[in-house]
């Protein structure tokens, strides 16, 4: 009879542990302990069928060594908690479920996306084949050495853009356009050269001003003004029809060809 007894108590330790092996539960907090020195964090869980609180519990990542992740479960969030000896001191938290709190963002099988408390979003659009990526965050790229391919390019800037090489800047392309709708200035440090294989015009709706500190030489087989319709430039070296002899006088600043 005592046997009996025992085998029954052992079998319903047995299949109270089975019970509490895999639960429901909901995630209440994440709190930071100090385990011998060293911090951990951890997450407190209410049971969803007990509406007991379980000590502070490691969670499941995808990755733990030298690749590494952390991203720590949030307040209201369904998970599964697994107890592997059947104690909860013991278990782990196995993320998530979607629930009626927090239900999936997304029924199309086709579309993959992450959608972060603060508004972030990536969406990549498998049907479609496109990717998206919306933030309201700053976003900083570091990298030793960057290449970027791309058939169609187009970028957008609502507000002010920078860009600064503390290096050599190579920009090629096929053709190039640049449009803007306020002031446009161009600063360099030390020289700058504009080189063109074909024509290089420059349009203004208003007046152009050149200021040079030093000489301004333009060189070319021949140079018009206001299309070049009042006929050539005379300069001091030509010759003076009335007289036969050189232009004795000209500017001083402005200089033409021999």
């Amino acid at each position: 009879m005592l046997q009996f007894k025992q085998m029954e108590r052992r079998l319903q330790l047995l299949e109270k542990a089975f019970s509490e092996l895999i639960q429901l539960a909901t995630i209440k907090e994440v709190v930071v302990t100090d385990v011998a020195g060293k911090k951990e964090a951890k997450a407190i869980c209410v049971l969803d069928d007990e509406a007991l609180e379980t000590a502070p519990l490691p969670w499941l990542t995808r990755r733990a060594g030298d690749s590494i992740e952390w991203w720590a479960p949030e307040a209201g969030e369904q998970v599964v908690i697994l107890n592997i000896p059947g104690r909860h001191e013991n278990a782990v938290i196995l993320p998530a479920i979607y629930s009626s709190a927090f239900p999936a963002p997304e029924t199309n099988i086709e579309m993959r996306k992450l959608h972060m408390r603060d508004g972030t979003e990536f969406v990549h659009d498998i049907e479609n084949n496109t990717i998206t990526l919306t933030t309201p965050c700053e976003v900083t790229v570091t990298t030793d050495k960057a290449t970027v391919n791309t058939k169609d390019t187009a970028i957008n800037v609502e507000g002010k853009a920078d860009v600064t090489v503390t290096g050599d800047a190579n920009i090629q392309a096929s053709s190039a356009v640049v449009k803007t709708e306020a002031d446009t200035t161009i600063n360099a440090g030390a020289n700058a050269i504009v080189k063109a294989g074909a024509n290089v015009s420059v349009e203004a709706g208003g007046n152009v001003a050149v200021k040079a500190a030093g000489m301004a030489t333009v060189d070319a087989a021949q140079i018009k003004l206001n299309k070049g319709t009042g006929g050539g430039v005379v300069c001091q070296a030509h010759m003076c029809s009335l007289t036969g002899a050189p232009h004795p006088q000209g500017s001083t600043t402005v200089l033409g060809p021999l």
